[in-house]
């Protein structure tokens, strides 16, 4: 391609030849002769005189930088991202994208639909436990993937799922994506480390549903602002009382939970592993979101009836006739609604594992020990990603509001050992924060570990 031809492209111009460009990357160690080179690092006198050496006829980037071969922009992500819209733009074509955004249980409602689709129709599907395409599976780094990684992997399987994260929107991970389908699971306080406000939070998942205004959209009825159905075509609430169908006759149990759906009349009774009043409005989503697909009701309540597993989300296990979960609650909200659950199950005789993340929104520390003193009768409190802050701070700010026994234990491994020798004394167990995260993260130095595994391996 000529390079004035690729430069209209992304909207910009520069006054050098019109050569042929024999390459465009990122990355420097791929620079050759003849290369568009797309810096997201500082661009200096040192930096740029060592691009050029080694083949960079034209270096786009954000820096301050006064040379005919260098282009300032903006937002060197937009115009990456453009780049790789405009050279893989057929990739897009005859699929049906399903994206699925809110703070909470965009997993577990991703897994679901994946689950469901994968039995029928090839799918890949893109989110917090990787990449998963057919049967096979693939670690990602982020929950919405690089656009890099996104036409890597994308073939040409009919539906694609995602989980599309606030953050993803603003470094336009999705540019130039249209989602035939959109869910919001629901709104809470979440990521202010980035977006700084709850209100810029909230603008973000609008902005999402927004610039995909065509797409059929299904929204949680615990969403109180009413006026955010008006920013798509196509849109209804999903919850217990849709406009397809009615959940009834519900029955929580401490395994399973009960229940019937009353659709066109007749009546369809689900026994589902998964558990509690979130895991019901998951399922609704689910439901609602696959009737409008036009999948056969009876499909539908079959696969609901047999036992769905998803990695790291109200895992449970049995140990000595005691129940151990494994969760990954990060956000208050859905921190309490575990915790109320398996309080409504169990009583208040629960044990429970947990820490908080560094170098995020200290204000959750307060909020969960105030829920953990709520609804649990003893604590382990321990590490759980704690970054480059000191990790005993962290436990510190947790147990300030701390008002049950605990014990500080920061290895978690020797955590889990602890809460499975004084498992007998309570009637289960719950070990929060990290789901089926495959590290702890210290002083940017991800070490392998892994709950679930370290579960197994202490209770054999």
């Amino acid at each position: 391609m000529r390079l004035i031809n690729l430069l209209k492209m992304l909207g910009l111009t520069c006054d050098l030849t019109n050569i042929k460009i024999t390459n465009c990357t990122r990355k420097f160690e791929n620079i050759t002769h003849n290369t568009v080179y797309f810096s997201f690092g500082d661009v200096t006198k040192k930096s740029f005189e060592a691009m050029r050496n080694r083949g960079a006829y034209v270096i786009i980037g954000e820096s301050e930088y006064n040379n005919n071969h260098y282009i300032k922009v903006d937002s060197i992500k937009k115009v990456y991202q453009k780049y790789l819209l405009i050279t893989n733009k057929k990739k897009l074509k005859n699929h049906i994208f399903i994206g699925v955004t809110g703070t909470c249980a965009k997993t577990t409602i991703s897994t679901m639909i994946f689950q469901f689709l994968k039995r029928r129709k090839s799918i890949i599907y893109y989110g917090s436990n990787g990449i998963y395409k057919n049967d096979k599976h693939y670690d990602c780094a982020n929950t919405t993937p690089s656009m890099e990684e996104f036409f890597h992997y994308l073939g040409k399987e009919k539906y694609v799922v995602m989980e599309i994260s606030s953050i993803s929107f603003f470094e336009y991970r999705l540019f130039g994506i249209k989602f035939n389908y959109m869910i919001l699971t629901n709104i809470y306080e979440d990521h202010l480390d980035y977006h700084k406000t709850l209100d810029a939070y909230k603008f973000t998942k609008y902005l999402i549903l927004n610039s995909n205004f065509d797409a059929k959209t299904l929204i949680s009825d615990t969403i109180e602002d009413k006026n955010i159905l008006r920013l798509n075509f196509d849109s209804c609430y999903y919850g217990f009382n849709t406009s397809l169908f009615t959940i009834k006759g519900i029955d929580y149990q401490k395994n399973n939970t009960n229940f019937v759906i009353d659709y066109k009349g007749k009546m369809y009774h689900v026994k589902t592993n998964l558990i509690g009043e979130f895991s019901l409005k998951n399922i609704s989503a689910v439901i609602l979101l696959l009737l409008n697909m036009n999948y056969p009701i009876t499909d539908i309540i079959s696969y609901f009836n047999s036992i769905i597993e998803i990695p790291g989300r109200l895992n449970l296990y049995q140990y000595r006739n005691k129940s151990i979960i494994i969760d990954y609650p990060h956000t208050s909200a859905s921190f309490e609604a575990i915790l109320e659950t398996y309080h409504k199950l169990y009583g208040k005789n629960l044990l429970v594992i947990y820490g908080a993340g560094g170098e995020r929104w200290k204000s959750k520390r307060k909020e969960y020990s105030t829920l953990v003193s709520k609804y649990c009768k003893f604590a382990i409190v321990t590490n759980d990603n704690p970054r480059n802050e000191n990790e005993l701070e962290i436990i510190n700010d947790l147990i300030t509001y701390l008002d049950i026994q605990y014990e500080i234990i920061p290895n978690r491994k020797d955590a889990l050992k602890r809460g499975l020798e004084l498992l007998d004394e309570y009637s289960a167990m719950l070990i929060l924060g990290k789901g089926s995260e495959k590290y702890i993260d210290i002083k940017n130095c991800k070490i392998p570990y892994s709950d679930i595994n370290t579960l197994k391996e202490l209770m054999e």
